[in-house]
């Protein structure tokens, strides 16, 4: 992927978050539900500037209560779009991270839409 294409990707994620953090501020947020979708560009976000992501953190920013969080979290993983490891900085801590195959699918969609 070209750095042009990442960066355009990156714009859209942000945007898109935005645009969907604010859509569920004024609107509410229990007309609408993709906690996964918004589980992904948090994960996209947060990779591309290099920010790692706790599953507390990522589970908190999903929008939903963290049980139904933890179950897309362990969709999302039986997929294979995510895995989860262990924090170096805290122990007891789980990270959060993409897989290298769908960051680049992210990357491709993302960018599609920002051209």
């Amino acid at each position: 992927m070209n750095v042009m294409t990442t960066t355009s990707a990156l714009t859209a994620a942000k945007r898109e978050l935005a645009l969907r953090r604010r859509r569920n501020e004024v609107l509410g947020q229990e007309l609408f539900g993709e906690p996964a979708w918004d589980m992904l560009l948090d994960l996209f976000v947060a990779h591309e500037e290099d920010r790692p992501l706790s599953v507390g953190r990522l589970c908190s920013a999903a929008g939903v209560p963290e049980s139904t969080a933890r179950r897309w979290l362990a969709t999302l993983e039986s997929h294979g779009t995510v895995v989860r490891t262990s924090d170096p900085a805290d122990a007891c801590s789980e990270l959060v991270l993409l897989t290298a195959a769908e960051r680049d699918r992210l990357v491709r969609f993302l960018g599609e839409g920002s051209g």
